[in-house]
């Protein structure tokens, strides 16, 4: 196995999080916490531990296990924020510094930006509607921002037709593809 560090990820190689990027966001977050075996911390599986003893009174063995048992957490844990917190853009921020449990951090985002609430439908459909590629675009990167539009629309359990959404894409392209759109619009007659 190599020594090198170069080749492992880190939070610097993911976009930040903003308001339109959840899903790609927390899908390059689950695996670099996955791989820093730290997810269990952010997922809720492994709570902060707490002391649960079988008597009234916990004897100092039982005091000091749960001790050990919250220092190994409050490690992971603060990898995990450390990992996390620098993902999120600077403006966005506000969620949740106030907040050091990175389960209630995921939780926040989670709730914040993944919504599925008929404004987010509504914004969802609004983006898709209006998307439009520069003349100089890169077409790549339209069709990835036009896939990922059409995610956000389906994650609202919203079934457009291929149709609807061919026209919406063919609809964005710019006028120097005004040839190649004529060329893939359905024909009439």
């Amino acid at each position: 196995m190599s020594t090198d560090d170069s080749d492992k990820p880190t939070s610097s190689q993911i976009e930040r999080l903003n308001e339109r990027n959840y899903r790609s966001w927390s899908t390059q977050v689950r695996a670099l916490l996955r791989h820093q075996r730290v997810l269990d911390v952010v997922d809720g599986t492994s709570p902060k531990p707490i002391l649960t003893p079988a008597a009234a009174e916990p004897t100092k063995d039982e005091i000091e296990a749960h001790k050990g048992l919250i220092d190994a957490w409050e490690i992971k844990a603060a990898r995990a924020c450390a990992t996390l917190l620098p993902t999120i853009s600077g403006r966005l921020m506000t969620y949740v510094e106030e907040e050091d449990d990175p389960a209630k951090i995921w939780k926040i985002l989670l709730d914040r930006f993944r919504p599925t609430s008929d404004v987010t439908l509504a914004q969802a459909l609004k983006h898709i509607v209006i998307l439009r590629m520069a003349d100089d675009g890169d077409m790549e990167a339209h069709i990835r921002d036009f896939t990922a539009g059409k995610r956000r629309v389906e994650e609202h359990r919203v079934a457009l037709t291929d149709i609807v959404y061919r026209t919406f894409l063919l609809l964005s392209m710019p006028t120097t593809y005004q040839m190649t759109v004529r060329q893939l619009s359905p024909k009439q007659g």
